[in-house]
């Protein structure tokens, strides 16, 4: 692990995954599009590597859209 707690990586994975969904449902109802899909809408992933936030549409081993990392930095505040 990171020295982060678990619940903290969650969180962060959590909220972010869930600002994922409704950007993908704004985009879907504005577009009447499967946005980023091209038949069903791709779910949201999300996943913590090291000091990275990863984020993704579709599954691990299909990914149909992937967000440049997140620098964890860049999310947390000191203590």
């Amino acid at each position: 692990m990171s020295g982060r707690p678990a619940d903290d990586e969650d969180n962060i994975v959590g909220v972010a995954v869930q600002a994922l969904d409704e950007l993908q449902d704004y985009v879907d109802e504005a577009t009447h599009d499967p946005w980023p899909g091209t038949r069903t809408q791709p779910r949201p992933h999300g996943r913590i590597r090291g000091s990275m936030l990863h984020l993704w549409y579709g599954e691990p081993d299909h990914i149909v859209l992937a967000c440049e990392p997140v620098p964890l930095a860049d999310i947390l505040r000191p203590g």
